[in-house]
């Protein structure tokens, strides 16, 4: 899904998961995931790195978020 589009539309999308994750942090742990995964195709890596640990934080169980802080 969000590969193969352009770093405006991710750019966007990320803005739309942040919002979300502002609206309910603890709810989101998929938008988490989405959102450090954009962040990281955009090259704002540290960005990236700090909402993958915020969602392994909430969720220790969520594996995607381990395996994208490897």
């Amino acid at each position: 899904m969000l590969y193969g589009t352009n770093a405006s539309h991710e750019a966007e999308t990320a803005h739309g998961y942040a919002g979300s994750l502002l609206n309910d942090p603890n709810k989101f742990s998929d938008a988490y995931e989405v959102l450090g995964v954009i962040y990281a195709k955009l090259g704002r890596l540290d960005q990236a790195i700090q909402v993958t640990q915020r969602l392994a934080l909430l969720d220790a169980d969520h594996v995607m978020a381990h395996a994208n802080l490897s």
